[in-house]
């Protein structure tokens, strides 16, 4: 005789293999980028942990999509208050996967035309000492706001040199060859991370005024959250746009940045 308990029904059929085809698309897309920058960038172990983390939420996420599909979870007793606790647990850890990306993604339109001495340029890694789309973008975004504002200037931020080369250097080379003039560019080149780039620059200009911030969509929320923590309080953001193909494994490498930086200050 059958148990009726554990027959699944054809909608949770349906919808499970709709989420596991997903969640195969998503872990090969971004575990195909993630092990091609961590053999090009110079911060090989940085990235490597990044993608640890990013591995971490696929199980989580797995865990969850396994369960809809297979009632993966279906104990019985003595155990089903366990059952039950961990299926809380893994929905509630997916949720919070959800809505941090949501946060992450949530500035992509942040656009501006204020005007202002300085705008500063976010860098992003080098692969192999070449520049990434997205950083390629950020370039072409700061070149747009300082044609349409003739009189800023923007401070190019990035080191993790490449090739003897900084992503700062990178980034004034390819402006000067767009035309840009050289004297509008300033240099913060020795920064290895977010948070450094801006406290480099809260050293050369004053971080109490006006400032516009240019980096890519995905990279906003985090970047302007250091920002502020560098003393910066004056901030427009000009979000550039970045590649479709790259843009989940950044996303998710935003998550986990984040949720590192909020368990490292628990501990300060």
């Amino acid at each position: 005789m059958k148990n009726k308990g554990n027959k699944i029904g054809l909608p949770r059929i349906v919808f499970g293999n709709i989420f596991i085809a997903m969640l195969l698309v998503l872990i090969t897309n971004i575990s195909t980028v993630m092990l091609q920058r961590i053999n090009t960038v110079a911060l090989k172990e940085s990235y490597r942990s990044i993608f640890y983390g990013e591995l971490f939420i696929f199980g989580i996420l797995a865990l969850m999509v396994l369960d809809i599909r297979f009632d993966l979870f279906a104990w019985r007793k003595p155990i089903k208050g366990l059952k039950i606790t961990v299926r809380i647990i893994v929905s509630l850890l997916s949720l919070l996967v959800v809505i941090a990306s949501v946060m992450v993604v949530r500035p992509a339109l942040s656009k501006t035309d204020e005007d202002a001495g300085y705008a500063i340029v976010l860098g992003m890694a080098l692969e192999n000492g070449i520049p990434s789309q997205d950083l390629m973008y950020r370039v072409d975004a700061a070149k747009g706001y300082l044609d349409r504002h003739p009189g800023s200037s923007l401070i190019l931020t990035g080191g993790n040199p490449q090739n003897n080369k900084t992503e700062a250097e990178e980034m004034r080379d390819l402006l000067v060859e767009a035309g840009v003039d050289e004297g509008k560019l300033l240099l913060e080149d020795q920064a290895q991370t977010t948070l450094e780039n801006f406290l480099n620059v809260a050293q050369m200009i004053d971080p109490h005024e006006q400032v516009v911030l240019i980096t890519s969509n995905y990279h906003m929320a985090r970047a302007s959250k250091a920002a502020k923590k560098a003393g910066f309080e004056n901030i427009a953001m000009l979000a550039a746009k970045s590649e479709i193909v790259t843009l989940p494994t950044n996303v998710l490498w935003e998550v986990v940045v984040g949720v590192h930086e909020t368990i490292s200050s628990f501990g300060k």
